[in-house]
């Protein structure tokens, strides 16, 4: 197994090749990588790996990028986790998204509290590219 397939693994992978050191190195692996930096990247994998959803967030049409917030202050305290920063808000977070808006990366789902869509410019969020990642 090469090192991007290694970093693109999903945790019960990475169980089934290392056995319980794959938890170890699921952890250490989810921070070397670069991937996750960027919010509309922590969004992504949110969603395309369950196993660290807990309920956070759905696909309310994966086909077309569309997803929603269930527990969007959770998100938030985990976003605001990963940088460092105790006081993130969702409405912080939010306004923060909409800076995808106008690179396409994010659009604002009208009328939908809390629904959004990974736009053009976005990726490793359709099906298929997660499939080919894994393998």
């Amino acid at each position: 197994m090469d090192g991007a397939t290694l970093c693109n693994c999903a945790l019960e992978e990475l169980r089934l090749v290392f056995g319980p050191l794959g938890d170890q190195l699921h952890a250490q692996l989810r921070d070397l990588t670069p991937r996750g930096t960027h919010l509309w990247e922590f969004i992504r994998d949110i969603l395309i790996h369950p196993e660290l959803n807990e309920g956070l967030m759905k696909w309310e049409n994966r086909h077309e990028g569309v997803f929603k917030f269930l527990r969007s202050e959770a998100v938030a305290q985990l976003w605001g986790q990963k940088k460092k920063n105790s006081n993130m808000t969702y409405e912080k977070l939010s306004r923060a998204m909409r800076y995808y808006y106008k690179r396409e990366i994010l659009e604002r789902v009208d009328g939908r509290r809390l629904v959004y869509k990974f736009g053009k410019n976005s990726s490793g969020w359709k099906e298929e590219e997660v499939l080919q990642s894994r393998n």
